[in-house]
């Protein structure tokens, strides 16, 4: 049943939070069965012996427990019967059987001809609540049931193999799309609808049960309380569901059919268990779309629904283990915190009536003999002309303390106006006086029609809106003068405030900047400095060198070790400043170039090898700076953690360039030479990759590693 929206409001609710309330039903032992005590009602605790331990006794307490003994009337009038006040309060309720099969689920929640369950009691009780009550009540019922994982209409013939689906509205209140509602004027018309729907429900024979439920049956009772006195109309809802039992099919000797019909109800009953076991550890994400039922559920397992789980168990030692299993899922269900809401709508006509007859009480000493005539003929003016924008108008003389009284006041007199501007021509206003509140004494209702009542909102509306356009072009015609008359020197003022400002967060965001990266962990540090790099690069490549800089500055806050990185804002900074572009690179790989041609003029006059090696002799020792420098190249391309690049080092392979990745994530950064050793790299292997690396640095080249602007070239 969709109610109105618009209309519905949220009221307090005396019960904010109420856990899921769980009761205990134990049947009796069925003729073939053997008794035994193995399981036992104390109170409100059902006992079980541990199986691994039989001295020991496992005791689990819930809101009520009852014995073979209990009779129907019991139950219902100890839980149930208590609900049906809240129902008519405009509260939502669901009462839900859980067990295995054989357990006696369906006998509790439908029962028989002699001992009615809880869906017959309920109908009856709300059919006498109704008969006796002075507010009119109106009840539906909708009636479906989940088989095999679809929704079917039990009352109508089943004439779809695909079922119903599930839809979720604009309120996230989860409804089943074209589901019939039938509208119920008494229980005997009741009992004939759901004898009927009942034969559509899909049941069939097994080895533990002869009419054993082979879906879950959801009856829905809508119930709709209407007060005429207060004008307001509650609305409720009370889900009665029959739970599948779960099955072992080694003791079910299932067929194929059942075999396919079992799955889906285990399947469906596991996503519940999952759904009241993240309820019960407070998890952030709740499986509900897991399962049609669980999903139709939504609302009565944590959502805003009273909620009453009945947990049928099966006595004796065969069912065990199904009945430890089912004592364990109510202790969780336990847990479970609902929020429940009223449901409630206030009729707008009921208000107004209500304002007209306040009003009434008050306009008949409106008309005093004191008053002028200008004003007695002003009175005249305003009843002689119906729905006036001058009737209408929002900007009473009058003094009052509040918006909604001043509102109240001008649909008062706007309803009165529609009523009596026939009688202006009366000669005496006392008379006026007392025939509208003679009638409206009599039939207030007679006052207004939805038609008048629209179009009183709908001007209301429209002088709201304009006075609120008036208002707003006002300021800002205020606004746009007081700038007009800035004078140049407060604009000026302005101009330097503002720039002052953007300063201020610019050097503010610079010196915190540094503050947060000391935070960050050396990996997020290179990850974040590299995605700097890269990010200033396309810019530089765009030729836009400005942004290009201010990039790389940042980037050197997370990377301060990178020398090169130093070295190219410097390059930066002077090709802004200049205007000229340096092309560092492609001038040294020049200069190499030269130097290989001639060695290799030389080589070819004195008939011997060349190769780069040769470059080498004779050269000097490197000096201390360019000794930091080659350092500090290498240990760029070592902490960067990344393989492929680790890799292009003399030396290190795979296995030795993982070993060293793994270090860095391990014990972060490394800040010497000397420390790869600790990281996999040998002495020799060490020693090979520092001499390249000085070789090529006194060539001037600094192309064995890959730096963060130079590509790599093969050694």
């Amino acid at each position: 049943m969709q109610f109105p929206i618009k209309k519905i409001t949220k009221t307090d609710n005396p019960i904010s939070q109420q856990k899921v309330k769980v009761v205990c039903r134990v049947r009796p032992f069925l003729p073939h069965e053997f008794p035994d005590d193995t399981v036992g009602v104390d109170g409100n605790s059902i006992k079980i012996t541990n199986q691994r331990n039989p001295s020991e006794i496992l005791k689990y307490s819930f809101n009520a427990c009852y014995g073979p003994t209990t009779t129907q009337t019991e139950l219902f009038n100890n839980d149930v019967y208590p609900l049906l006040d809240h129902v008519l309060k405009g509260l939502n309720a669901t009462i839900f059987a859980y067990g295995v099969t054989g357990s006696g689920k369906t006998h509790t929640m439908q029962g028989n001809q002699e001992h009615p369950g809880i869906i017959p009691r309920t109908l009856r009780r709300l059919f006498e609540i109704k008969n006796t009550s002075i507010n009119r009540i109106d009840i539906k019922v909708s009636y479906m049931e989940i088989y095999k994982e679809n929704v079917y209409d039990l009352l109508v013939p089943r004439d779809s193999i695909t079922g119903l689906a599930i839809r979720e509205d604009m309120n996230r209140n989860i409804f089943v799309a074209n589901l019939t509602e039938k509208e119920l004027n008494s229980y005997a018309e009741f009992e004939k609808v759901y004898a009927a729907a009942c034969k559509h429900r899909s049941t069939a024979a097994t080895k533990l049960n002869v009419h054993s439920s082979r879906s879950h049956a959801i009856l829905c009772i809508y119930v709709t309380c209407r007060d005429d006195a207060s004008g307001t109309t509650l609305f409720g809802k009370i889900n009665l569901i029959d739970l599948a039992g779960s099955e072992d099919n080694r003791r079910t000797e299932n067929g194929k059919e059942r075999l396919v019909e079992s799955a889906a109800i285990n399947k469906s009953l596991f996503a519940l268990g999952q759904v009241v076991e993240a309820l019960s550890q407070g998890s952030s994400r709740i499986p509900y779309r897991d399962s049609k039922m669980t999903r139709i559920l939504q609302d009565s397992l944590g959502g805003r629904s009273l909620s009453m789980i009945i947990i049928n168990i099966s006595p004796g030692q065969a069912f065990y283990t199904d009945t430890y299993n089912t004592l364990n899922f109510a202790t969780r269900t336990r847990e479970i915190e609902n929020r429940p809401e009223v449901n409630q709508i206030t009729d707008v006509r009921h208000v107004a009536e209500q304002l007209v007859v306040a009003k009434s009480q008050k306009t008949t000493r409106v008309f005093p003999s004191e008053r002028s005539n200008a004003q007695s003929d002003r009175k005249k003016q305003r009843f002689s002309d119906p729905l006036s924008d001058k009737t209408l108008s929002l900007g009473n003389k009058r003094n009052t303390s509040t918006k909604n009284e001043r509102l109240s006041d001008s649909i008062f007199v706007s309803t009165k106006n529609v009523e009596f501007h026939d009688f202006s021509s009366k000669s005496s206003h006392g008379c006026l006086a007392e025939t509208f509140s003679a009638r409206n004494a009599a039939n207030p209702r007679a006052l207004l029609s939805e038609k008048q009542l629209e179009e009183i909102e709908k001007k209301l509306t429209m002088k709201m809106e304009a006075n609120l356009d008036e208002k707003l072009e006002k300021k800002i015609k205020e606004i746009s003068g007081k700038q007009e008359f800035l004078s140049p020197v407060s604009q000026q003022k302005a101009i330097f405030e503002e720039t002052l400002q953007e300063r201020l967060e610019q050097r503010m965001e610079t010196s915190i900047e540094p503050q947060l990266v000391q935070l960050l962990t050396p990996e997020t540090k290179i990850k974040n400095g590299r995605a700097l790099i890269a990010l200033a690069r396309m810019h530089e490549k765009q030729d836009e060198l400005v942004p290009a800089l201010e990039i790389y500055e940042k980037a050197r806050v997370y990377l301060p070790e990178y020398a090169r990185l130093a070295t190219k804002i410097s390059v930066l900074q002077e090709e802004i400043k200049t205007g000229k572009v340096t092309r560092y690179k492609a001038s040294g790989q020049k200069r190499i170039g030269e130097r290989l041609r001639k060695e290799r003029s030389q080589g070819d006059k004195e008939n011997k090898p060349y190769s780069r090696d040769s470059l080498t002799k004779d050269q000097p020792v490197m000096s201390n700076e360019n000794w930091q420098l080659v350092k500090k190249s290498i240990l760029e391309v070592i902490n960067t953690a990344d393989a492929k690049q680790i890799k292009s080092l003399k030396g290190i392979g795979n296995a030795r360039a993982r070993t060293i990745v793994e270090y860095i994530n391990s014990h972060g950064p490394i800040l010497e030479i000397s420390s790869l050793e600790y990281a996999g790299v040998s002495g020799k292997v060490l020693s090979k990759l520092v001499k390249v690396a000085m070789r090529h640095a006194m060539l001037g080249a600094s192309q064995m590693t890959v730096g963060p602007f130079h590509n790599r070239k093969s050694i």
